[in-house]
């Protein structure tokens, strides 16, 4: 095949896929993305430096197409996230590509699937994470048809993905209907039982939840222009626009307490004070609001980065994005974020890159890592268990399902997305909410900053939203329900499944021609 046909199929392949992804694309495009890069794979009689190039373009068009808005945050950012995740995305099909040609067609097909669930999975799971474009996200605007990934989670998405493309491209090269029969069929039945799941009707118990969004402009006033206490008069203004004895819960969004906080004396905290004092005629009153915290360690070994100094003094703490529960009784728990952005708030692979913190910090970061929460963190109040998620936290499916298995009963996503102005990328992390409330049946209130901030109920609709850079609060009754899912309870298994597999086809694809041969 001449290289300019290559280049024809693999940007084809990018474009699909593209046009196919929240916020605004049309989903059903991505069941035949794959296809015109399979056919070239298919019909290239090159080598690898012939197959490569134009895989690697596909891919880096697409990561660019849907995530170029990172670059309102960091530019150095977006093209080390695209080009990276480009990188590993080419090296997955590359190697499909190995395994298809030193065995066969069906042993290739089944290794696609296999390694790219494995890739995914795998992404979730190491210090440069950037599962942002894992394929089981494309339908977070489509929840009709994935209601059971309370059985699967997204990888099931993937899966599913994956083999409607394979379906497609043998029909293509093989010309059998008998491959268009079956990928109408796995639509079908799936759409079906996505209809069956979403007709049920899950009650329970009720609280009154109010959303505050400041809509403070994080790159002119959030941490400049606009003192901490001015800040805290809008939240309070609108707090009482909206509450009443009836409220359970007001929410705030990501690093709004902003000043640093020690957290062995935060409850003498001046701005923590003035917000319980404000409110002291709601005894019943609760609050989940972002903070930057400060704890001090007894770690010393600054080659942490994480780990910070005071001066030439023996005191040495970390710095966490943190979430509040100000408790009605008086106590404040914190939820410290677990789920790190990298290059922005840690420094991935530290023993390797931690003499590039200044380049990190240049990017947009902060100075060496914030510190990390173990795990995401259970509340209870009155009887209710609930959790929170700090921003990036809530794409992580299987880290939110933890909390579920444990008995939370609903979720706070708090979030700053005005980093990324009008782009995609708000929208984008919006809609991925949408998954986890589907893959744990529990409903989930996010706030973030300059919006959008809603409510999602168990089924993935959002019942109610604020608009796009609108000063706003917004006030529901939430559902709860102690339902443990499939997927809550068994987390990504599919993942786990396909790195063995993973494992013994490549495995296989090295001791193939020496079987064929000798029989």
């Amino acid at each position: 095949m001449k290289l300019k046909h290559s280049f024809f199929y693999s940007i084809l392949t990018s474009l699909l896929l593209s046009l196919s992804w929240p916020a605004n694309g049309f989903s059903f495009l991505i069941f035949f993305s794959f296809v015109p890069l399979l056919f070239f794979e298919y019909k290239s009689q090159g080598g690898f430096k012939k197959l490569y190039l134009p895989v690697f373009v596909s891919f880096l068009f697409w990561n660019f197409f849907t995530t170029y808005w990172i670059m309102y945050s960091s530019l150095p950012g977006m093209l080390i996230a695209v080009i990276l995740n480009a990188l590993f995305m080419s090296f997955v099909f590359c190697t499909y590509s190995f395994i298809r040609r030193r065995t066969n067609l069906k042993t290739g097909i089944f290794s696609l699937i296999f390694l790219w669930i494995s890739f995914e999975f795998l992404h979730y799971n190491w210090d440069i994470s950037w599962s942002w474009l894992t394929l089981g996200n494309v339908f977070s605007n489509s929840t009709y048809l994935i209601q059971w990934y309370e059985y699967t989670g997204v990888l099931g998405g993937s899966l599913w993905i994956l083999l409607s493309n394979i379906l497609l491209f043998l029909f293509l090269i093989k010309k059998n209907t008998k491959y268009i029969y079956a990928f109408v069929s796995i639509f079908a039945l799936l759409f079906v039982f996505s209809s069956v799941i979403k007709a049920q009707k899950i009650d329970g118990q009720e609280i009154d939840v109010v959303i505050v969004q400041p809509n403070i402009d994080p790159w002119k006033d959030k941490f400049s222009s606009m003192t901490i206490a001015d800040q805290v008069d809008i939240f309070i203004d609108l707090v009482k626009s909206k509450i009443d004895q009836d409220v359970d819960f007001v929410v705030g969004p990501e690093t709004f307490l902003y000043d640093n906080l020690w957290e062995d004396g935060i409850e003498f905290s001046p701005v923590i004070n003035n917000i319980k004092n404000s409110f002291e005629s709601f005894p019943k009153l609760n609050f989940i609001i972002g903070a930057t915290t400060l704890r001090r360690t007894e770690e010393t070994d600054t080659l942490r980065f994480s780990v910070k100094r005071i001066g030439s003094t023996n005191i040495f703490y970390e710095i966490f994005n943190s979430a509040l529960f100000l408790n009605n009784d008086g106590s404040i728990n914190i939820h410290r974020k677990s789920k790190l952005v990298p290059g922005t708030e840690s420094i991935p692979f530290p023993e390797i890159f931690g003499k590039l913190s200044k380049v990190f910090e240049n990017m947009g970061g902060v100075s060496g890592s914030l510190g990390q929460g173990n795990e995401i963190s259970i509340f209870n109040y009155s009887k209710i268990d609930f959790s929170t998620s700090i921003c990036y936290e809530s794409i992580f499916g299987e880290f939110i399902a933890k909390s579920f298995s444990k008995g939370s009963q609903l979720l706070f996503v708090i979030t700053n997305d005005g980093w990324w102005k009008d782009s995609p990328g708000h929208k984008q992390h919006l809609s991925y909410s949408r998954l986890r409330a589907i893959e744990n049946r529990k409903s989930i209130v996010r706030c973030a900053n300059t919006g959008i901030s809603c409510f999602v109920d168990v089924f993935g609709n959002i019942t109610q939203k604020t608009d796009w850079w609108t000063k706003d609060a917004i006030r529901q009754k939430v559902s709860l329900n102690k339902k443990i899912t499939f997927y809550a309870k068994h987390g990504d298994y599919l993942g786990r499944v396909a790195v063995l597999l993973s494992f013994l086809i490549v495995l296989y694809s090295f001791v193939f021609n020496k079987i064929t041969k000798k029989f």
